[in-house]
């Protein structure tokens, strides 16, 4: 899977032209899910992999404690990678259609107090 990972960032940097930053972060989500599906289940090619082992993936990032956004930049590499397979025809189908993300919490909006919005139009100079 090495190989294809290479390949894949090389397109990203190329062809796509993507951001420093974002083929770094891609790069490590990449080498880190390579890790675990050879560590865990022993697999390196990327045909072999079904959703059954994403899944497990994104568990085991959960329970590291990561956060669901960075869980979801963490898919979007993986999905991403498995369009870009699928395209290049190394893979028949793509398992990471049917993933789905974990969900994000939703922050309130932040509001001045009726003191500090008074105290606001009371020091704007005119």
């Amino acid at each position: 899977m090495q190989d294809r990972i290479t390949s894949y960032i090389q397109y990203l940097k190329f062809e796509k032209r993507y951001s420093t930053h974002t083929i770094e972060a891609y790069s490590k989500d990449l080498e880190s899910f390579r890790f675990f599906i050879d560590d865990v289940y022993g697999m390196g090619d990327p045909e072999e992999i079904e959703l059954v082992h994403m899944r497990s993936w994104i568990i085991g990032l959960m329970e590291n404690g990561l956060t669901p956004r960075t869980i979801h930049r963490k898919m979007a590499s993986l999905k991403s990678f498995y369009k870009y397979l699928r395209k290049e025809g190394v893979v028949d189908k793509n398992p990471t259609t049917k993933l789905i993300a974990p969900k994000t919490r939703k922050r309130l909006p932040e509001y001045l107090e009726e003191s500090q919005i008074e105290n606001l139009l009371e020091n704007i100079p005119f």
